[in-house]
């Protein structure tokens, strides 16, 4: 009888031991894993540059990932200012209803474009009497953009990743 209740005891170890390290090698995995969608997360600095009424203006462009559960949308604010004017800013949005780009239900596809040798593709749309030109590439990066209405021409350039500390 002490042998088999020996045998119950060891055999109860060894599953505990199984379970524990199946749990940990699961939990490592898993930490391992990290956010899928972490790429499309990224937020990106823009060069800005462009007139407003007739003077040249200066300043520069975030763009940010909003959560939204039908998919990816992006704001994208500029900054600017031009000679005699405190600073301004003017922002629009980038829909992309999936991973392969942006809401054709909102955006006009006008082609293809490579902006500093990377290939894009050219999207427009109007809103509130402004017309918005932007180019994406397939990780969903708005390389540039433009933002045109009357007497109104901002042209952003893409720098690069935002600092996580900015």
């Amino acid at each position: 009888m002490s042998g088999d209740r020996q045998s119950q005891i060891l055999l109860g170890v060894l599953l505990t031991v199984i379970l524990i390290g199946t749990t940990l090698v699961s939990v490592f995995m898993f930490s391992q894993m990290g956010d899928p969608d972490a790429q499309y997360k990224q937020s990106y600095t823009y060069d800005v540059s462009g007139t407003v009424n007739g003077s040249e203006a200066i300043g520069e462009g975030v763009s940010e990932y909003k959560f939204e559960p039908s998919g990816f949308v992006y704001m994208v604010t500029t900054t600017y200012s031009y000679p005699g004017s405190e600073k301004e800013q003017t922002s629009f949005s980038v829909i992309c209803s999936s991973k392969e780009g942006p809401a054709t239900e909102v955006y006009k596809r006008l082609g293809d474009s490579t902006v500093d040798g990377v290939p894009c593709t050219l999207w427009t749309y109007d809103v509130e009497g402004s017309t918005v030109e932007f180019s994406i590439d397939a990780d969903l990066v708005v390389h540039s953009y433009t933002i045109t209405h009357d007497g109104f021409h901002l042209k952003g350039s893409l720098v690069g990743p935002k600092d996580k500390g900015q």
